[in-house]
């Protein structure tokens, strides 16, 4: 620490005892605070503003032995001033104190004589101010100090963007002066106050030898420059050859390892480091949108495998991968595979709204036809394949949602795809598939109850099917609104849980297929009915529409059942949730989440967030659930539901006349997908006899809109809707999941697929894919990749990838890729091995492949 003023003089007095006042002048006041606050027993601070005889007049008013600092807060007076000026005697006579503090700082660091001279020459500029020798830190250490170092310290400290710490690379300050240089008018203060220290110097230095530059003076044009090459090499690096059409190739392009392989150092410690903000990428988009993608695209071709994807390229990725639906789906999810998972959010958002369209498109051409034949083979079709169509649609819309809501700058280049995706839906697969089912269903119920007609059980067997006879303890999730293909998402998330065996089923809701008539048939119960003045149901002769009825009818099939609402479960701690499911072996659990907010008018539109969320808000829940020790969980719904984003006028439509038992005017249920009454007009949508379409036994008439209309009810949404008689609507999932104590699951298999056995300028772009998606039979693995000379010796990074994805019918989603950079040490070798070992086992690599090294671009011209 720098001594005090107190101490200073202390020493001054202590070495020359005849002294008795000792002069501070101090013109800029740098010493002001350290006056006001003086504090010593024995040395009397007196401050003489305006010396004169008042002065001498205190001094002497201290007596003949006391020791004065006197403080004059002006300069010392010259040879030529002393005649005039009134102390001359004094000074003449006594002693001034002089502060050498950048000597006392290099004491007190017991530096070196070369490091002394550092301190002396940055200490008036920099170092005498302790807000930057905190900045320096430890570089200001004996052991660390040296004249590169204090340069690089003191260029961070001006950039003001590391905080309270300088940064530990030169590269580090590289990226930040990329960063200041977007603006030009706060770049110039920058160089002058790195000029006014020979600062620029060295960064100009710098700036040459990693961009391979002319060695110029530092200036905003040289960082621009470096901007350039710096772009230009990053996006072209990855490629195989060097094009003629290239206008960039003989101005820009570096072909020396070393260089490219110090851009690439620089770029990745700009993306470790969480204060240089915004990206490599953003940057070199400001600074350098003279190497213009277009053109690059031109010579290379819009696929190329360009390093990194500008906000330029990314549009034309967007555009392309658009331009290819409907007919070539396939190659547009390819086209915006990487994009999805671009650092560029607005641009992954795009990405994915375009991979899910095309999603959906695969998996409609793969029909010649929806009209898929008998009632058995709709609901099978749809349950192993169609039903991911409305998987894509509702992330597709969700997504979209975001991106209108955020303004996003790649809105345009997808907008006219989405509208037209969302007409393609609606036409192409929700009615095209659902209206033959539902006049072949009309057809069928005709003449035999349904339940008899199809193999897939009803949804009031529910109970018996999977409760009644099973001791294990069980939950059982009643999730209002979870349709199959949200069920089936949930299912995919468990996937990748280990110990944990999932199996999804379908059962089939009845008609009207409504909350409190879906719910009663998941009660153990004799008969159901309607209540047809209260509109509720009865089960048992009980009515069924309570939390505290629920439990009574359960318990009536099993005595230490219990029934729970969601939100009162949710939050408990381990302990809690364990104490409460102690004393039960069957708990039906509600859950209401898609259908609070599709049923409402004002909210209908959150439905794709809901179901969404729901997913992950109930894979955290069954965790808790088996925290709490309850093992087996069942997740099912009391219906299904149709969603439309944009439903147009032309499928709303007025209720059809219906009559109550006494020829009045009347009827029991209405909702916007259905009505059920005694008697409805004939010639009027899908008719079915409720008992034909459900366990109810009384003699009424349910009529669904044709196609997949909805009526005209007040009050209610029309994007949202259920109680009908579509596939949407009635295909209930039950989703079981039992946690095993064990891991029985193999790892997954990893393939890699660059199939060019040829390093190019120092980088090689690895594919690999994951063979499998990850099941209830097959867990994730991690793998560890790197280049490797004959030595095993490591000549390049070193890349972990997580083989992670469940993605069951899609293996482009489980690709992986990473680029490998030749480090310096491999500059004399002309081959090399790629190797890929599990993190888990380190010595016996999965993949093991030779590679040849090649040091410059081949040429095309």
């Amino acid at each position: 620490m720098p001594k005090t003023l107190e101490t200073r003089a202390e020493e001054h007095f202590e070495r020359r005892s005849a002294l008795r006042v000792l002069f501070l002048f101090d013109p800029d006041e740098d010493h002001r605070e350290a006056i006001r606050t003086w504090d010593h027993p024995e040395i009397e601070c007196i401050e003489a503003t305006q010396p004169g005889l008042s002065t001498i007049y205190h001094i002497e008013k201290q007596g003949a032995d006391a020791n004065v600092l006197l403080y004059t807060p002006r300069r010392r007076p010259t040879t030529a001033d002393l005649s005039s000026y009134p102390l001359a005697d004094l000074l003449i006579a006594n002693a001034e104190l002089t502060v050498d503090e950048a000597a006392e700082l290099a004491d007190e660091r017991d530096l070196r004589p070369e490091q002394r001279r550092l301190v002396q020459q940055y200490y008036d500029s920099d170092l005498r101010y302790k807000n930057r020798r905190r900045f320096l830190g430890s570089t200001l250490s004996r052991e660390r100090l040296t004249e590169d170092r204090l340069k690089r310290g003191l260029a961070a400290y001006y950039l003001d963007l590391f905080g309270a710490a300088a940064p530990s690379s030169t590269n580090h300050v590289i990226a930040g002066v990329f960063i200041r240089a977007r603006d030009e008018e706060g770049f110039a203060d920058y160089q002058e106050a790195c000029a006014a220290r020979d600062l620029d110097d060295w960064l100009g230095q710098q700036m040459a030898q990693r961009f391979a530059l002319d060695r110029v003076a530092f200036s905003h044009e040289m960082v621009k420059t470096a901007a350039k090459r710096l772009k230009y090499n990053l996006l072209t690096q990855p490629l195989d050859t060097v094009s003629a059409d290239d206008p960039y190739r003989t101005t820009l392009r570096v072909e020396q390892t070393s260089v490219l392989t110090r851009m690439r150092d620089l770029v990745n410690e700009w993306d470790a480091h969480n204060r240089l903000s915004p990206s490599y990428q953003q940057v070199l988009d400001t600074l350098a949108p003279e190497v213009d993608e277009a053109r690059l695209m031109q010579a290379y071709g819009s696929e190329a495998s360009f390093g990194y994807l500008t906000p330029a390229l990314r549009r034309e990725r967007l555009r392309q991968a658009v331009a290819l639906l409907p007919e070539q789906p396939e190659t547009s999810q390819q086209t915006v595979q990487s994009l999805r998972s671009s650092d560029d959010q607005a641009a992954a958002e795009a990405a994915h709204v375009v991979w899910h369209m095309a999603a959906f498109y695969r998996h409609v051409n793969a029909h010649a036809t929806l009209d898929v034949g008998a009632l058995d083979a709709f609901v099978d079709t749809y349950t192993t394949d169609l039903y991911r169509c409305d998987t894509h649609y509702r992330e597709a819309v969700r997504i979209m949602q975001t991106i209108r809501r955020e303004q996003s700058t790649y809105r345009s280049v997808i907008d006219d795809a989405y509208e037209s995706f969302l007409h393609a839906y609606a036409d192409q697969f929700v009615q095209a598939m659902n209206i033959p089912w539902q006049q072949k269903l009309e057809a069928e119920a005709a003449s035999q109850p349904i339940r008899d007609a199809l193999r897939i059980p009803p949804l009031d067997q529910f109970y018996t099917r999977y409760v009644a006879s099973v001791e294990k303890k069980t939950a059982v999730i009643i999730s209002d609104g979870l349709r199959y293909e949200v069920a089936a998402a949930l299912d995919n998330a468990l996937q990748s849980t280990r110990r944990k065996h999932t199996t999804l089923d379908a059962t089939l809701a009845p008609i009207p297929s409504i909350t409190s008539l879906g719910k009663a048939c998941l009660l153990p119960h004799h008969t159901l009915a309607l209540d047809a003045d209260a509109a509720g149901i009865q089960v048992d002769g009980t009515t069924a529409n309570s939390t505290r009825q629920r439990s009574k009818l359960l318990k009536a099939g099993r005595s230490d059942a219990e029934v729970f609402r969601f939100d009162d479960l949710n939050g408990l701690t381990t302990d809690e949730g364990r104490a409460r499911m102690k004393e039960h072996s069957l708990v039906y659990i509600y859950h209401d989440r898609i259908d609070r907010y599709g049923d409402k008018a004002d909210t209908e539109t959150d439905t794709p967030t809901a179901a969404y969320e729901t997913v992950s808000e109930l894979q955290g829940f069954i965790q808790k659930l088996n925290n709490w020790n309850v093992r087996r969980v069942l997740i099912t719904a009391d219906h299904g539901f149709l969603y439309d984003d944009s439903v147009p006028d032309a499928m709303q439509e007025p209720f059809p006349p219906t009559t109550r038992a006494d020829g009045t005017e009347g009827y029991v249920v209405r909702r916007n997908r259905c009505v059920v009454a005694d008697a409805v007009a004939a010639e009027h949508g899908y008719q079915f006899e409720v008992p034909a379409v459900s366990p109810l036994t009384d003699d009424w008439q349910a009529v669904v809109p044709r196609a997949v209309n909805r009526y005209n009810l007040s009050g209610a949404g029309k994007r949202y809707a259920h109680g009908g008689a579509s596939l949407q609507e009635l295909v209930v999932p039950v989703l079981e999941v039992e946690t095993t104590r064990t891991d029985i699951a193999e790892k997954v298999d990893v393939r890699l697929l660059t199939s060019k056995n040829t390093i190019l300028s120092g980088v090689l772009k690895a594919e690999f894919l994951q063979m499998q998606s990850i099941s209830n039979t097959v867990r994730p693995r991690t793998i560890q990749v790197g280049l490797y000379d004959d030595q095993d010796a490591l000549i390049s990074n070193s890349e972990k990838l997580e083989m992670d994805v469940v993605a069951p019918d899609d293996p482009g989603q489980r690709t992986h890729t990473c680029l490998l950079e030749l480090m310096p040490q491999a500059d004399d070798l002309n081959a090399c091995h790629l190797r890929a070992h599990d993190i888990e086992d380190t010595l016996n690599p999965i993949i093991d492949q030779p590679f040849t090294i090649q040091r410059h671009f081949g040429s095309d011209f």
